[in-house]
């Protein structure tokens, strides 16, 4: 029951973080209430580490990269409130070690707990984006840029296209590295497998996000890698690389006006590269610090833009009090504002991705894969799409966090 409980309520606290910003008019604190929780969970974090002496590696670059931006902000003279920048920046890294350092007794539980919490996502999602077709204006369901079925895209509970397809590619990442267990939820998912992942790329193709369309489909490599023995390998590559081009044809097809249209030099996305390469140039080898280019605080302190004549509309937006692409983190303008020392986060992203498996949960999931390729999916879209901080990525860190631990030498020989 402690389990339970346990569980649900490192799930609600999920939700919380997902509902907080979105409601936060509703609320005396305002936008307030999701950073305090996350300071409350970096005490927390603090105190697990002091008293159960935790295994370092991950908190300690974490601790290095915040010295790191402080002393940006100092040698820059940035405000002080730049401070809240480096915060807001390590959400994803806070929710990390929060699920992180949880106890190992309540490993298996709180899994089980995010498994039900994903599957119910991908429920509610499936029938929200079912009503998105019937009812678009009813359920948010047309694309502000006009792309999808007469203007219509899925989107499911995220209500973004963008954090949808995301955590559809997740979720076939998940799918896929399932092994048979006792628990009914795992053991359906595994029976339908396949169901469920033809439903998942159908529904990814309904959102019309061409970046996780792709990885999707290249992922798919990596996913049945585990699945084809022997002598059928080539067999299945074969047939693979026969749906991969089918696939990259259709979408040629289907997204070429729109790719004509977006492949220009003044595709935002490119220019907002363009802009952070030469920043990085320019403040060599440290980085014009936290809240300087792409981040929240630099919508009000726009000394860099002016500086480099950044296109107002990466910022702004297109319209009255619509902002722009340049507003969360995006793995370009961390390398503006912190320079060489955004190699600690990658550091610390290939630490999480390809070391320490928490081989308890072993006999629910394979590890090695569902890290590697989600953490290759979080890498490859964060260079130009903010999931580190939004929703999205806070869901992906904290199931990153609880399978990553690595377990003390006496509790594994416990286990034995």
């Amino acid at each position: 029951m402690l389990l339970y409980k346990k569980a649900c309520l490192d799930v609600i606290l999920l939700v919380l973080l997902f509902v907080l910003p979105k409601t936060s008019h509703l609320f005396v604190f305002g936008g307030m209430l999701d950073e305090l929780i996350l300071v409350l969970l970096l005490l927390i974090v603090a105190v697990r580490l002091i008293l159960f002496k935790k295994d370092l590696y991950a908190p300690w670059l974490v601790v290095g990269f915040v010295i790191y931006a402080l002393f940006l902000i100092i040698y820059n003279e940035l405000p002080l409130s730049h401070i809240m920048q480096i915060f807001i920046s390590l959400k994803f890294l806070i929710i990390f070690l929060y699920f992180y350092t949880t106890p190992y007794k309540y490993n298996k539980g709180l899994f089980l707990g995010l498994i039900y919490f994903i599957v119910l996502i991908f429920f509610l999602s499936s029938i929200v984006t079912l009503l998105q077709f019937l009812a678009p204006a009813t359920f948010n369901g047309y694309s502000p840029d006009g792309r999808g079925i007469g203007g219509v895209c899925a989107s499911g509970v995220f209500f973004s296209r963008v954090h949808y397809s995301a955590f559809l590619v997740f979720f076939s990442i998940v799918l896929m590295s399932l092994r048979p267990s006792d628990n009914r939820i795992i053991s359906v998912l595994i029976h339908y497998r396949y169901f469920f992942l033809i439903l998942t790329l159908l529904l990814l193709f309904l959102t019309f996000d061409r970046k996780e369309i792709l990885l999707g489909l290249f992922l798919l490599i990596f996913l049945f890698n585990d699945k084809v023995k022997g002598t059928n390998k080539l067999l299945f590559y074969l047939f693979l690389f026969v749906i991969l081009c089918v696939g990259l044809f259709i979408f040629y097809e289907i997204f070429k006006q729109l790719n004509d249209a977006t492949f220009t030099d003044k595709q935002i996305r490119l220019l907002m590269f363009f802009h952070a390469i030469d920043i990085f140039n320019y403040y060599f080898p440290f980085g014009s610090g936290p809240g300087t280019y792409g981040s929240i605080m630099s919508i009000k302190y726009q000394d860099v833009y002016e500086q480099f004549n950044v296109a107002k509309h990466i910022y702004l937006g297109y319209g009255n009090d619509v902002r722009g692409p340049i507003f969360d983190l995006f793995l370009v303008g961390m390398l503006a504002e912190y320079g060489t020392g955004l190699l600690l986060l990658l550091l610390l992203l290939y630490k999480i991705g390809f070391k320490h498996f928490n081989t308890q949960l072993n006999c629910f999931i394979n590890i090695k894969k569902v890290k590697k390729t989600t953490i290759l999916q979080v890498v490859v879209i964060s260079l130009f799409v903010p999931v580190l901080i939004n929703w999205y990525g806070i869901l992906v860190f904290a199931f990153l966090g609880l399978i990553s631990k690595k377990e003390r030498r006496r509790y594994v020989s416990k286990s034995h």
